[in-house]
């Protein structure tokens, strides 16, 4: 489930997504909420409820445990989901390529790979370097 929702974070089109589940118990449904744009990515409650729960990625499974939802069903419908937005692209790049030709898009993936694994790089140097701040260099006065 983290590879997933990791995955949502960056690999997602839409900005939003919502699931209804049935509780464990069968005699309930609750809602649950993705979005990209909000420091607390997923929300959910039980239907009829006014105020949501919110959650981030790093704790939605730890904080959906604490409900009557099944786990496995609700990661069954989040991958279902994200496989749908893949499938989109998919179907994105097979129209691109009609548009602009095989290797013109072939070209500007590749492009645009090399750039991320530049910046990725660069993150990744400025990240781990520790920045030991020089000492002050003092004038000295000479009398001549």
């Amino acid at each position: 489930m983290d590879q997933l929702l990791k995955f949502m974070n960056f690999g997602c089109i839409d900005n939003k997504l919502y699931w209804r589940m049935p509780s464990t118990q069968g005699d309930s449904q609750y809602e649950i909420q993705w979005r990209k744009d909000h420091p607390s990515a997923w929300r959910f409650r039980k239907v009829g409820d006014i105020f949501w729960k919110l959650s981030s990625s790093e704790y939605l499974v730890k904080n959906l445990e604490r409900e009557p939802i099944d786990l496995a069903e609700f990661e069954s419908k989040v991958k279902h989901s994200v496989l749908q937005q893949v499938s989109f692209a998919d179907r994105i790049l097979r129209d691109a390529w009609e548009s602009f030709g095989r290797e013109t898009v072939e070209q500007a993936v590749w492009e645009n790979q090399k750039f991320m694994e530049a910046l990725e790089e660069a993150v990744q140097r400025l990240t781990k370097t520790e920045v030991k701040a020089e000492p002050r260099k003092r004038l000295t006065l000479v009398k001549s």
